[in-house]
């Protein structure tokens, strides 16, 4: 072949490279995964290659640590690819002895195996963990990437980090987390307790500020960006709670009154998804719709180079009533 059928070649390949759509896939954070019909018919219809499943939690307990919330699977998965994915609770690092970082990722990597052989899952590329570390529990959570990142477990798998927008930023301080790649989490960037606080889960400009003079980061992204919504209760403007999964249309009634767009007023007593919610508390509705996320996934393509996967957050049906699969593929689509 000569070097100018060589060039063509390598230039079609290269041009056929920055078409291909952007692989979804979706978190699954319930303690029994069971998808119904219409989760796998989102999966199917997104072309879904993978399902980041949240195995268990690590929270503080009377030893230091305990596992919470170990996932219980109630059906056969979808045909693809899970990735486990552990979340370890900030505080329980703290007083986390050095000696003992070693024996909490073995019991991590032990844990997961063991759902692994109860629920016959084999075809795990990547183990997840997901921590918002900080400056002081930085060194002790890079040494537990480290230790799990060596044991058995991930040999011939990948080690994947979540990662929040100020880590990202602040990088100098936050550090660069010993993994294979990182999960870029674009949502939950706002001070939701506040009243003030207009939509603390996805924030187009927020994200722009925190993205405009970083520079590459060095290991392969992967992008989360959310499909949740929640209200958010104010007592004498004094926050009072989180309802997760109530929208605005769950307002629109006799019961509640439009103080302010996307705040309401609760005229009478009365109960929201099994809440009970007092007369006069004021519910802030943040509920970004297609055309917030497909401005944030506008920003983040153009910041972005060494892409991987856009993760929905997270697989539900309820949620994913809102949105169509082709508008999840043509925000994906913007990633080519």
């Amino acid at each position: 072949m000569n070097k100018f059928a060589c060039l063509s070649v390598l230039f079609f390949l290269v041009s056929c490279r920055e078409e291909m759509p952007c692989p979804q896939a979706f978190y699954y954070w319930r303690t029994v995964c069971k998808p119904g019909i219409a989760e796998r018919k989102a999966l199917s219809e997104c072309d879904a290659k993978r399902m980041y499943i949240r195995y268990f939690d690590v929270v503080a307990g009377d030893d230091g640590y305990r596992p919470a919330a170990t996932v219980i699977f109630g059906d056969s998965l979808p045909d693809m690819a899970v990735v486990p994915v552990v979340f370890v609770v900030n505080d329980v690092l703290k007083p986390l002895a050095d000696d003992s970082v070693a024996a909490l990722a073995q019991k991590i990597c032990a844990r997961i195996e063991s759902v692994n052989r109860k629920y016959h899952i084999e075809d795990v590329p990547e183990i997840q963990l997901d921590c918002d570390w900080s400056e002081t529990t930085r060194e002790k959570y890079f040494r537990l990437l480290h230790c799990i990142r060596d044991h058995p477990l991930l040999r011939d798998r990948q080690l994947s980090a979540t990662l929040r927008l100020h880590q990202w930023k602040f990088r100098e301080k936050a550090g660069i987390p010993p993994a294979d790649r990182v999960c870029l989490m674009c949502y939950n960037m706002g001070n939701f307790t506040s009243y003030h606080t207009r939509n603390s889960i996805l924030d187009a400009e927020e994200v722009a500020a925190y993205l405009r003079f970083s520079a590459a980061y060095p290991m392969p992204v992967d992008v989360a960006l959310p499909l949740f919504c929640w209200g958010v209760r104010f007592n004498h403007f004094r926050y009072a709670g989180l309802i997760s999964g109530l929208s605005e249309k769950d307002l629109q009634t006799p019961e509640f009154s439009a103080v302010e767009p996307g705040v309401y007023r609760a005229d009478t007593s009365v109960s929201l998804l099994g809440v009970p919610i007092r007369k006069g508390e004021h519910i802030r509705i943040e509920e970004p719709d297609a055309r917030a996320i497909r401005q944030t996934a506008e920003i983040l393509a153009g910041r972005i180079k060494n892409r991987g996967y856009l993760v929905w957050f997270h697989l539900d049906s309820l949620l994913l009533q809102k949105f169509t699969p082709h508008e999840l593929d043509e925000i994906a689509d913007l990633f080519r």
